[in-house]
């Protein structure tokens, strides 16, 4: 309950920065039924489509199943489903990996251009929400397998070029002391 609560007030969070800022209201949501429904009728078989990312399949019950503290939202606007995002954060706390990004194929829909801020923007929000009180840190960012055409757009959001390791390909903001990982409200 207590990660579904950090959700609930990163979607509310959210929601508010946006209008502040962008001057849109905008609905943000977890994976629910509207959003499968959603998904169902009007993406799934887009023809402008460019991933197959399986939502509310495999990606959604193993987010339900095994990451109680995953990342799911689900951007509203004009009662259309314009986006998704979805991420986990690691074992020992020091990465939230956002595994998925997808858009709504339909080049008319009133968010196009933004959700890859706005999933990002989410996901900033929703580490500085699960910061580990007893690390005095707060998850990292990262992108895992980031799809080549929308590499570039997360570069102009600060990302860096593509990290790859023996067991992962991802991205992520430059280390910053003090600014993004650490705590600097410590006292010594």
């Amino acid at each position: 309950m207590k990660y579904a609560a950090i959700r609930a007030t990163t979607q509310t969070y959210v929601e508010e920065e946006w209008l502040a800022e962008q001057r849109e209201r905008i609905v943000v949501t977890a994976l629910n039924s509207d959003a499968q429904s959603h998904f169902d009728r009007y993406w799934r078989n887009h023809p402008q489509r460019l991933v197959s990312f399986d939502w509310f399949g495999s990606i959604k019950k193993t987010l339900d199943n095994s990451h109680p503290r995953r990342l799911e939202f689900a951007f509203w606007k004009n009662k259309i489903l314009c986006g998704l995002v979805v991420g986990r954060i690691s074992k020992g706390g020091q990465w939230l990996s956002v595994t998925h990004i997808e858009g709504y194929p339909d080049a008319s829909h009133p968010l196009k251009g933004k959700i890859i801020a706005l999933a990002l923007f989410a996901a900033d929000v929703y580490s500085v929400a699960t910061k580990s009180e007893a690390r005095g840190f707060q998850p990292r960012v990262r992108l895992l397998d980031p799809v080549p055409q929308v590499i570039a757009a997360y570069q102009n959001l600060g990302y860096s070029d593509v990290v790859v390791t023996k067991k992962l390909r991802y991205m992520t903001k430059p280390y910053i002391a003090g600014v993004h990982h650490e705590d600097t409200t410590r006292k010594s």
